[in-house]
């Protein structure tokens, strides 16, 4: 299984564009920050969302963007703190107890982050990555009926959700539905022809990879020996069974032959 930590994702950002801000110079400088956000930039957007709390203290948005930030840069604990903050300031926002709960469940605190993730939906319902990451939260504790559940509503939201299929199809496979599991392999293998764009992106590629040895593999399970051999050449299999971390990125970069 692919690690939580790398596919547990953030939610979808608010933009700054519809920000609460009364404060025109803390309004602008989260803008900033937000585009800087946007590029990667997360260091420098952490200036500009200082900026805005020096402008705005009562700025809830603010300590949100600031903690996203924190996050992305593994500071788990100030990140958890802006949370905190931006929750005591307007307690009824969904991606706040969201993304509280992203730090909570990458803290392994899977308690803390069960009671953001459900409050989050609670309050809303429409961003398909809260169900996904409460999935996550829920076959990482071994609850892979319920993770069915929570990526199936994700991928209602979204049918294109990749993650999402690659997961919930995996949760198939460890619940014992075999089929449902292969089909769900299926439309993450298929997507990538809706999709080509997704080829260059290396966490997509092996992603497709993880797919398509785990559909090769319930075929050789279920003693659909032709469609295994189809998915998995013998050679191919051998490569991924023995893999280290240099073999796979020979694999997602094309420089072994295989299935992408």
């Amino acid at each position: 299984m692919l690690a939580m930590t790398k596919y547990f994702l953030l939610g979808c950002l608010l933009s700054p564009f519809l920000s609460r801000a009364q404060n025109p110079a803390a309004n602008a400088a989260v803008i900033k920050g937000y585009q800087y956000f946007q590029g990667g930039n997360f260091a420098e957007a952490i200036k500009y969302y200082d900026q805005a709390i020096k402008a705005d203290d009562k700025y809830a948005d603010a300590y949100y963007y600031r903690g996203s930030a924190l996050w992305k840069t593994g500071n788990l604990d100030p990140a958890l703190r802006d949370f905190n903050k931006a929750i005591h300031l307007n307690p009824s926002d969904a991606d706040y107890y969201g993304e509280r709960g992203n730090v909570y469940a990458q803290q392994k605190d899977y308690k803390k982050a069960e009671i953001n993730f459900k409050r989050s939906l609670e309050l809303n319902q429409t961003n398909p990555t809260r169900f996904y990451n409460y999935g996550r939260l829920l076959t990482e504790t071994d609850r892979n009926a319920e993770a069915i559940v929570m990526f199936s509503k994700a991928i209602d939201r979204n049918p294109k959700y990749l993650t999402a299929l690659y997961y919930r199809g995996d949760a198939y496979y460890l619940t014992g539905n075999q089929e449902a599991a292969v089909n769900d392999f299926s439309k993450v293998i298929e997507l990538k022809n809706l999709q080509p764009d997704l080829i260059n992106n290396i966490s997509y590629k092996l992603l497709i990879y993880e797919a398509s040895y785990k559909r090769g593999s319930v075929y050789g399970e279920l003693k659909q020996y032709d469609n295994a051999d189809r998915m998995l050449p013998l050679k191919t299999l051998i490569m991924y069974s023995k893999t280290t971390l240099p073999m796979r990125w020979r694999i997602i970069t094309g420089d072994l032959p295989g299935i992408i």
